[in-house]
């Protein structure tokens, strides 16, 4: 049987086990030290223990009764260390390990190209919707942003009637 402790972490309470927290613990110490000369270590650091914050209360909302050993070193993994965190490039980007961030650039850059290469595709986008996405694909089809085709509907009175027949024909050309 594992001791278990309440910690305050980023403004949370999180029931957390004691090992668990030296995991945590020591892998805030890494963070502090590898950005100790960055600027903006503060809000680098509150960052990515906003993160860990935010998925700490993701696992107990399904069901964990506290943060064990594995949950820690799944969210280090996950997040990289810092000795993986990779030196600032010539360009002054910085990159880190990161599965997330990693995935949704390479959409980000399949998109790109798809897009520099001349083969588009109309298509409703469901994550930038406001009503059913037609606005957002068309906005994505002629790479704008999707409020210029919103604000050009309700300029023009298309109207709901050209806005559904435009949401059939975008479902039409997902479904193909």
């Amino acid at each position: 049987m594992k001791q278990v402790i309440n910690i305050n972490f980023q403004g949370r309470v999180v029931p957390i086990e004691v090992t668990a927290f030296e995991l945590l613990k020591n892998y805030t110490e890494s963070l502090n030290k590898h950005f100790a000369n960055e600027e903006g270590r503060d809000e680098i650091i509150n960052d990515i223990e906003s993160r860990i914050g935010e998925l700490f209360q993701e696992r107990l909302k399904n069901g964990a009764t506290c943060i064990t050993d594995d949950d820690v070193n799944a969210i280090i993994k996950s997040m990289g260390r810092p000795e993986e965190f990779a030196d600032i490039d010539d360009t002054g980007s910085t990159q880190t390990i990161n599965n997330e961030s990693t995935q949704s650039q390479e959409q980000k850059i399949s998109s790109t190209n798809t897009q520099q290469t001349g083969s588009r595709r109309l298509y409703r986008d469901e994550e930038h919707k406001i009503l059913g996405g037609v606005c957002a694909g068309i906005g994505n089809y002629f790479n704008i942003d999707p409020w210029i085709p919103r604000i050009i509907m309700i300029i023009t009175g298309v109207g709901f009637f050209a806005y559904f027949i435009l949401w059939a024909f975008c479902q039409a050309a997902v479904i193909k």
